[in-house]
């Protein structure tokens, strides 16, 4: 699984506008922003050493 979600955490700037007028949303590779890792961000959906195993 690659979705951090289950586990109760967040990822915040995965993606950032380039232009706000053409509203072109681009995925932030490290580039342009920071990236953001919330840990217990909200109640997990699975055990976290559950989703660590995978």
């Amino acid at each position: 699984m690659a979705n951090e979600k289950y586990a109760g955490n967040a990822i915040l700037n995965k993606t950032y506008v380039v232009d706000g007028l053409s509203k072109k949303v681009k995925r932030n590779d490290g580039k342009a922003q920071l990236m953001y890792f919330v840990e217990n961000n909200h109640p997990a959906i699975i055990d976290p050493a559950i989703f660590g195993r995978t």
